[in-house]
């Protein structure tokens, strides 16, 4: 198979070169080092989501979102990303409102108008109220946790 290689590559016999060969700038030991770093990062990964659920579980006993253990500080906060669905939204203005509010607040592609629809609600002619029971979707995120050395 090496004499077949060397005939296609046009390589003489007499040049003896391994064709089957790797030449780049990436070696085994940089392998090697990547490859137990990545299952040291797994296991590190493992183990601090075992653990996460422990730190939250003892800031909630504290009622806390921040505390002091020894020299070390924990905190966590949760991402807040209610929104209103905005098909929603133009399904109560459909059937709640006026043809001229309803027209006036979205566009003739369906999009809402976000400026207009805060006007109606700020003068009081759309109650915000009712439009956030029927189109508010709440959804957080999970708890993003920061341990950090207390500075003196």
């Amino acid at each position: 198979m090496n004499k077949l290689a060397q005939q296609v590559l046009g390589i003489e016999p007499s040049e003896k070169k391994d064709v089957f060969a790797q030449e780049t700038s990436v070696g085994e030991d940089t392998l090697r080092e990547y490859h137990f770093r990545n299952e040291r990062k797994k296991q590190d990964e493992k183990w601090l989501k075992e653990n996460k659920g422990a730190i939250l579980k003892g800031l909630s006993e504290l009622g806390k979102r921040k505390a002091d253990w020894g020299g070390f500080r924990a905190s966590y906060s949760t991402p807040d990303k209610s929104h209103f669905d905005k098909e929603k939204v133009i399904e109560f203005l459909e059937s709640k409102y006026s043809h001229r509010i309803y027209e006036d607040i979205i566009q003739a592609v369906k999009v809402v108008d976000e400026d207009v629809l805060a006007e109606y609600v700020e003068s009081g002619e759309i109650d915000l109220e009712a439009l956030k029971a029927y189109a508010w979707v709440e959804k957080y995120d999970a708890p993003r946790l920061t341990v950090s050395v207390v500075k003196e």
